[in-house]
C-alpha cells in the first residue's frame, strides 16, 4: 500500500507479521518512518502514523484520529486474513502520542495486538 496523509505502509509485502508504529506527539511522518527499518530487518511489515500536535491534543473527531485508526485497523484485520493464523500484529507506541494512537486503534471493532512495545511512554500511575 502506498503513503497516505499521516499513514505509511512499508516492508516486505509478503512477510508473516505486521508492526504498527504510533509516532509521539509532534511527530513527523518523516521522523517515525526511520524506525520501520527495524522491524523491515526482522522481516516485518510496516504501518507508521505520525501523530501531529493536534492530533495528540485535540480530541480524535476534531482530527481525523479515528478515521486514522479505522484505516489501520482494517489493513491490521486484511493482514491477519491474509497471512493465515500465525500472523502476528504488535504496536510499537512513542511516547504519549503513540500511546493515544495505540488507545485509538484498540478501540476499533475487533482490533488487538500479540505484542506490544512502549518507546518511552507515559506511566500509568
Amino acid at each position: 500500500m502506498p503513503t497516505t496523509r499521516h499513514v505509511s505502509f512499508a516492508g516486505p509485502p509478503t512477510a508473516r507479521n505486521l508492526a504498527v508504529l504510533c509516532g509521539w506527539g509532534g511527530s513527523k511522518l518523516k521522523s517515525v518512518t526511520k524506525y520501520a527499518d527495524f522491524w523491515h530487518r526482522l522481516g516485518w511489515r510496516t504501518v507508521t502514523v505520525e501523530m501531529t500536535v493536534d492530533m495528540t491534543f485535540y480530541p480524535a473527531t476534531w482530527t481525523g484520529v479515528a478515521d486514522i485508526a479505522r484505516t489501520i485497523a482494517s489493513e491490521c484485520q486484511r493482514h491477519r486474513k491474509q497471512q493465515g493464523p500465525s500472523a502476528r500484529v504488535v504496536s510499537h507506541s512513542f511516547s504519549n502520542g503513540g500511546t493515544f494512537m495505540q488507545l485509538a486503534l484498540l478501540a476499533e471493532n475487533g482490533m488487538h495486538f500479540d505484542g506490544v512495545v512502549y518507546d518511552s511512554a507515559p506511566s500509568l500511575y
